[in-house]
């Protein structure tokens, strides 16, 4: 298990090495100490992790994950501010109908498998209006984002 959160969190760190000389600049960290940016970036997940696994074998994964993983992706993209997605969320904004309807097939929890090529499936199906009851409406363009800021923008 630790292995493979591990390995997870290493492929991760791809995501965000392009951003290292700005952010050591930033902290006016030294080039050859760039290293322990990766260490900070990995270590937490790494650390987390089993602590995240019990409250979720314990309230159900559900409960415990897709709250929190939507709050953060929300906040990391941008459409509120950090620590301003619970009231963000609030009155079904992020419902289908709402005014940033997410995961709409479901996301990971219901069809998003396939290590998450399905929810690029699902905005394509979005921009060509073939989703039914599930239909954003007047859908034109589609963000897929994860929470570690990895984004993809569809357009019709």
């Amino acid at each position: 298990m630790v292995f493979a959160v591990t390995l997870m969190a290493m492929l991760g760190v791809a995501s965000v090495t392009p951003a290292f000389p700005s952010i050591a600049a930033a902290l006016n960290i030294a080039p050859r100490s760039v290293g322990l940016l990766v260490s900070a970036f990995t270590v937490p997940g790494v650390v987390l992790t089993p602590f995240l696994g019990v409250l979720a074998d314990r309230f159900g994964r559900k409960p415990v994950l897709v709250p929190s993983l939507v709050l953060f992706g929300l906040e990391r993209f941008g459409f509120c501010g950090p620590g301003e997605a619970r009231e963000f969320v609030k009155g079904g904004r992020i419902e289908i109908g709402g005014e940033l309807p997410i995961n709409t097939s479901g996301g990971l929890l219901s069809e998003g498998h396939v290590i998450g090529w399905n929810l690029f499936i699902e905005a394509v199906r979005q921009l060509r209006h073939e989703c039914g009851e599930r239909q954003v409406k007047d859908a034109n363009i589609i963000q897929y984002g994860s929470f570690l800021g990895e984004s993809v923008i569809f357009r019709r």
